[in-house]
């Protein structure tokens, strides 16, 4: 298991916690804003169903209540359900709260 992976599976061993995570498409740059009680372990069954590589950018640790707030301020940029184009604002999001 890759050492980021072990690293994110500890953060996000807490039960009853939501995290906010980013994950990004290695081919299309897309990235995801979405929160789990274990984003470790989304972000496997993602991979799994994705046909292109992914790669988890960063987790707020118990910063699933600002999900909303940050669909809600980068809605311009929102390609499809949570996943956003790669703008410098999206970007800028990454791991931080609104």
């Amino acid at each position: 298991m890759r050492e980021d992976l072990a690293r994110w599976m500890r953060l996000s061993s807490s039960r009853n916690r939501k995290h906010l995570y980013w994950v990004q498409c290695q081919v299309t740059q897309n990235i995801k804003i979405g929160c789990s009680d274990n984003p470790a372990k989304r972000f496997k069954h993602l991979q799994g169903m994705s046909p292109t590589p992914l790669k988890m950018l960063a987790i707020l640790t118990n910063g699933g209540n600002y999900e909303e707030e940050w669909h809600e301020a980068l809605a311009e940029w929102r390609l499809h359900g949570e996943w956003f184009s790669p703008s410098p604002e999206v970007v800028a999001s990454v791991g931080v709260k609104p």
